[in-house]
């Protein structure tokens, strides 16, 4: 009689090899898993950091995605939507690469929950280098659609009063104020990347975060110069 010998591990490897939602209740114990990755990790910690301080991920149904594997659990992480506009897709991503080969990432990736890779994507934030291997990854997720990197700066959180530093001296005429949600067409007028973003979903980040602009007056009209 044949018998056939089969490996034991590789149904539990093929399904550890997959991508998950990280409940919300474990944020802070997962951004603390990515002190370990810094300074590569910094763009997601500092998501969740800002989240669990300001409660933001609500506001446009932002999920975080991480593999099942234990071992690999803080070796990538996946955020998305990343941009405020539901008619565009976007993710920003984190992964050690001396844990995690390229086609590990892809085989991941494809486990990811969206409806489909056919539609162009926007890469908002990833370390830099690993940009090319993003990009490689994604034609061929993407069976070598388009897709957008348009790299964002991270939000400064609110720093304590003991770390904050000293208000610059601005030139006469100039002068801080808080950056109103009124002004957040006229921002995503001047941002590169504002194709991925709505302009009500956007208003009510001004709104959430503690923001700043700097602001400048002419014959009696006030003109927004910078904002952060």
């Amino acid at each position: 009689m044949a018998t056939m010998i089969t490996n034991p591990e590789a149904p539990r490897e093929a399904a550890t090899m997959s991508l998950a939602e990280v409940p919300s209740d474990q944020f802070d114990a997962f951004a603390a898993g990515l002190v370990e990755f810094l300074p590569h990790s910094y763009q997601i910690e500092a998501m969740l950091r800002g989240h669990l301080k300001y409660n933001f991920f609500t506001i446009y149904d932002v999920k975080l995605y991480a593999p099942v594997d234990a071992v690999h659990r803080h070796h990538m992480a996946v955020i998305t939507p990343t941009g405020t506009a539901k008619e565009l897709k976007s993710l920003s991503i984190f992964w050690d690469e001396n844990k995690l080969s390229d086609d590990d990432v892809y085989n991941l990736l494809r486990t990811l929950p969206v409806d489909s890779w056919d539609h162009p994507y926007t890469i908002q934030q990833i370390p830099l280098h690993l940009q090319p291997k993003m990009d490689a990854i994604m034609r061929r997720l993407t069976k070598g659609r388009s897709h957008l990197l348009t790299p964002i700066p991270i939000i400064t959180m609110t720093l304590a009063p003991e770390d904050a530093p000293p208000v610059p001296q601005l030139p006469e005429g100039y002068f801080f104020g808080e950056l109103a949600a009124s002004y957040s067409e006229e921002i995503l007028s001047r941002w590169v990347g504002a194709s991925s973003e709505n302009v009500e979903v956007f208003s009510k980040l001004l709104v959430t975060f503690p923001s700043v602009a700097i602001y400048y007056r002419v014959q009696r009209r006030t003109k927004l110069i910078r904002c952060r």
